[in-house]
């Protein structure tokens, strides 16, 4: 099974459909925390997509806001890969791109939020780099220094 990793390609309906097949590997499930289709639609609309590509599915997602340049620090909405494909470090390849591509555009820093009963997610960010800025009942803000 060939890999692609692509920028910027998927469209909305790409990346609802990923969303939808990866909704359950969330904590909580990503379908009752937003309404997917309106999610999909904005990161197409206002995020990069740094995308992991098998054949004509996306398989792996990563989608960052990069928009605020003044204040250098971005924010990564989304990371998911398609359960066929975890554990070959498609996610640590589609964080690094993103990184690697926000610090080429003159950010310092990117956050995200974890659910703080999402163990799993938590540990991948801290294994790739990232330290605990802050935390409350409901969600820790992780940061990386690029």
């Amino acid at each position: 099974m060939e890999i692609i990793y692509k920028l910027n390609t998927a469209t909305t309906e790409h990346i609802n459909e990923h969303l939808q097949k990866c909704s359950m590997l969330f904590v909580p499930t990503l379908d009752t925390t937003v309404n997917i289709n309106e999610y999909a639609n904005k990161i197409r609309n206002h995020a990069h997509t740094f995308e992991a590509w098998v054949a004509e599915e996306l398989m792996g997602l990563n989608a960052a806001y990069l928009n605020q340049i003044e204040q250098k620090i971005g924010f990564i909405t989304n990371v998911s890969v398609d359960l066929q494909l975890q554990g070959l470090g498609v996610g640590n390849q589609l964080l690094k791109n993103s990184c690697l591509y926000a610090k080429n555009l003159g950010f310092t820093h990117i956050n995200l939020e974890v659910h703080s009963l999402n163990k799993k997610a938590f540990h991948f960010y801290l294994k790739n780099g990232f330290t605990v800025l802050h935390e409350n009942k409901e969600y820790i803000v992780l940061q990386i220094k690029l």
